[in-house]
């Protein structure tokens, strides 16, 4: 029987090896934990292929256990990849006679041409059906005690094309072995597959996918200004608020823990006043608060320029929204190129570190692929003025009664021979203290004989104009003599109060003399046209 075995055995394999031009191996269909062989392929008077006796007349197969009853439904894998030929299913599974009828079972066929027989399966355990295609070492079924049984165990056969055959090989065995690695004797085969190895199952990490977005505002549409560069960019005035939406999904296989998001906004022209956090972990596209939204160490209004919002774990699948209400608060156009509000993704525990919108960042093994790893989004806005957004300010109040200047002479006095020595005006010896400018008991303050008193004429006010001017007299004096301020290298009235030279006013019929502009009691120019005035002075009293 040995002899006639090995013979149709070796036949078998020469003649599918040269129909599909390769031999195909198994490995053990079990977890070896807690297994063993309790009968190999009897090769003839109760011989196993290594001449031992652990086996029993007629057995065809190799019969592996499982530790008894506790081992029932130890899952059954195939040994190469096939097809399923045959399944049978629903048979009584604790036989312990031997004689039981039918047996749960499947077979596969292979692309080298063998078959192999998995049978004594637990009822209700056989997981494939005819027609499907299965790979090496994907669950068949469960052990079990079906069919002509004595205990749980598997029996495992194989035909190469002449009947079934024994898988191993040993020095009363076959030339031929169909296992990747048959092991000791009394030992298990290898539960490596055959051919190339198969890749492992891919790690599972969380991928993160951002995006955002601008809510408009009712009434109003969202692109107002197309000149100055603002056609295409959301327009928002100045104190109106809109809400900009900040996703993050995790797109992954595994959770992401900690994920903390990062905010910049672009003062002074747009502030956060509100955020908060919602996620659609439980209704898929239907956002609710989260319960990290009343976790955090931030207030929820006016949170500043930079913030940051730790939101917790984050699930595959689930996307958590920042909703931000952000309000314009200062004109940016011809201003500012586009003031945004910035998000970025700064801490995912053992997979993603960013300090800053602008910095590089840690992508553990590359994971993060969105905008090339570099996990930030952002939205731009142009804030505009309208009169009604930004009305002028008032105008002075020119009915208020005017400041009494009288009392402020010592301090102008002062102010004026500083300013003397300041332009490099020596002070002239003929003129005596009691004589000075700003004295007012000499009517010939410019000590010319002109009989003018610059103690009247420099606080003169015409109280009929709704603005005020100081008057430079430039009328005649008693003697006739001429304007003073025809000694100045340049007109007096086109000097402003703040350095600039602008072009000269009008001058009306009312008027004797020139105005240097509008004079406001609240500030204006007045002590510049008092150093003119002082300038005029001066040059009188060094000739």
């Amino acid at each position: 029987m040995m002899v006639r075995n090995v013979f149709w055995g070796l036949f078998g394999f020469v003649v599918m090896t040269a129909q599909n031009g390769f031999a195909q191996n198994h490995r053990f269909p079990l977890e070896p934990a807690g297994k063993y062989v309790t009968a190999y392929y009897d090769l003839g008077g109760t011989t196993d292929w290594n001449c031992g006796k652990e086996t029993y007349a007629g057995h065809t197969g190799s019969d592996f256990g499982v530790g008894s009853w506790p081992g029932m439904g130890a899952p059954i894998f195939a040994g190469a990849a096939g097809t399923v030929t045959a399944t049978h299913d629903g048979e009584f599974d604790q036989c312990t006679s031997g004689t039981c009828a039918a047996a749960n079972y499947v077979k596969l066929q292979h692309a080298d041409g063998k078959v192999t027989l998995y049978t004594h399966m637990k009822k209700g355990t056989v997981a494939v059906a005819v027609g499907q295609k299965v790979t090496c070492g994907q669950q068949l079924g469960g052990v079990g005690s079906s069919g002509p049984s004595t205990g749980p165990h598997l029996h495992f056969g194989i035909n190469a094309g002449a009947g079934y055959d024994d898988p191993f090989t040993g020095p009363c065995g076959g030339p031929l072995m169909w296992w990747v690695s048959q092991g000791t004797y009394k030992g298990l085969p290898s539960t490596k597959c055959d051919g190339p190895a198969e890749p492992p199952p891919p790690p599972k990490y969380p991928v993160f996918t951002l995006g955002t977005a601008i809510l408009p505002i009712d009434g109003q549409s969202t692109d107002l200004i197309t000149d100055s560069g603002s056609a295409g960019i959301f327009d928002l005035g100045v104190t109106q608020s809109t809400v900009m939406v900040f996703d993050v999904k995790n797109s992954g296989t595994a959770a992401g823990a900690n994920v903390t998001l990062a905010f910049w906004v672009e003062f002074p022209y747009v502030a956060v006043a509100e955020w908060t956090i919602w996620d659609d972990w439980e209704h898929p596209g239907t956002f609710e608060l989260n319960d990290t939204n009343d976790k955090q160490t931030i207030a929820h209004e006016n949170p500043g320029e930079t913030f940051k919002l730790n939101v917790g774990g984050m699930s595959p699948g689930e996307t958590k929204r920042i909703r931000l209400v952000v309000v314009g608060t200062a004109e940016s156009i011809g201003k500012a190129d586009h003031p945004d509000v910035r998000m970025w993704v700064a801490h995912v525990d053992n997979y993603y570190e960013k300090a800053d919108f602008w910095s590089g960042y840690n992508n553990v093994e590359n994971y993060q692929t969105y905008n090339g790893g570099d996990l930030r989004v952002w939205s731009e806005v142009d804030v505009f003025c309208t009169p009604t957004l930004c009305p002028a300010p008032p105008e002075p109040d020119m009915s208020e009664p005017l400041p009494d200047t009288t009392s402020n002479q010592t301090d102008l006095h002062n102010t004026l021979d500083v300013a003397g020595t300041d332009l490099g005006v020596a002070p002239n010896p003929d003129v005596a203290a009691s004589d000075d400018l700003l004295n007012t008991g000499n009517n010939d303050d410019l000590g010319d004989g002109t009989g003018v008193d610059t103690d009247r004429d420099l606080t003169q006010m015409d109280p009929s104009q709704d603005t005020q001017s100081f008057i430079i007299p430039t009328g005649k004096g008693g003697d006739g003599s001429q304007n003073a301020a025809a000694d100045l290298p340049f007109e007096p009235s086109s000097f402003g109060a703040r350095g600039e030279f602008r072009n000269p006013p009008t001058e009306s019929a009312a008027d004797s003399g020139c105005r240097l502009g509008p004079y406001h009691p609240q500030g204006g120019w007045g002590l510049s046209n008092l150093l003119v005035m002082m300038m005029i002075a001066i040059s009188r009293r060094v000739r």
